[in-house]
């Protein structure tokens, strides 16, 4: 299917949302860690990062934003959103 013809959907998150997810961040990100981030080591925790910064790049909206940059070995650090 030509890239054209592809179905495109948006979503757009509220301010009432994006303070939910602001209150409820903090457990995703423990889960995030305790259930991924730390099974990495330094090399596969930075490709992560870039291939998820790159993503980002190619989506990003003047608003709002999670990062997760690499940190120490099998450390994947969850930013605040903003």
């Amino acid at each position: 299917m030509a890239h054209e013809a592809r179905p495109r959907s948006s979503a757009v998150l509220t301010e009432e949302g994006r303070a939910v997810l602001r209150r409820t961040w903090p457990a995703y990100a423990r889960g995030i860690q305790e259930y991924f981030g730390r099974r990495l080591d330094d090399e596969e925790a930075r490709t992560l990062a870039a291939s998820l910064e790159g993503v980002l790049s190619a989506t990003r909206r003047p608003r709002g934003r999670m990062r997760a940059p690499a940190t120490k070995a099998g450390t994947v650090r969850i930013g605040d959103v903003r």
